[in-house]
């Protein structure tokens, strides 16, 4: 007999072996889950929030209201990096946003509206990109506020 695997009877090889760990009732029997000793040695999903949201809809949603959301999501999200992550970054990022519309609105009303358009533009992609990289988890860092973030959420 030709193709994948061994042929029936034969023992398979302990390389090949599959190994099945009993799992409790109640814990997540599929999709990625990591082992944290800070909690006791308890078995975390990575798709678990403190919100009744998705995760990846909730990193989206960080970037709809700016620092506002971001904020909102970072005091009542407690259980996600990769939400606070993307919380982070748009609270980062709209706060140097204002910063720039600020010192833009008293230079040239013109740059103003540019400022504030590219913001609305980058805060846009932002979300969509917080919602398709959710399948994979890629945190996709922005320059200068993205490692910052990567930061915060590390020392937390």
């Amino acid at each position: 007999m030709s193709g994948y695997g061994n042929s029936p009877g034969q023992p398979r090889p302990e390389s090949q072996a599959i190994h099945v760990t009993p799992v409790a009732s109640g814990e997540p029997t599929a999709g990625p889950s990591t082992f944290n000793s800070q909690d006791g040695g308890q078995r975390i999903s990575r798709y678990e929030t403190s919100l009744s949201l998705r995760y990846d809809v909730e990193a989206a949603l960080a970037y709809v209201l700016g620092v506002f959301s971001g904020a909102l999501l970072l005091v009542l999200e407690k259980k996600n990096d990769y939400v606070r992550f993307h919380a982070w970054q748009s609270s980062l990022l709209s706060a140097a946003a204002f910063a720039a519309l600020v010192v833009t609105a008293l230079v040239s009303n013109f740059l103003y509206w540019l400022v504030l358009l590219a913001t609305i533009a980058a805060s846009a992609y932002m979300a969509r990109r917080a919602y398709l990289d959710g399948a994979i988890f890629e945190r996709f860092a922005l320059p200068y506020v993205g490692p910052l973030a990567l930061q915060l959420v590390d020392e937390e």
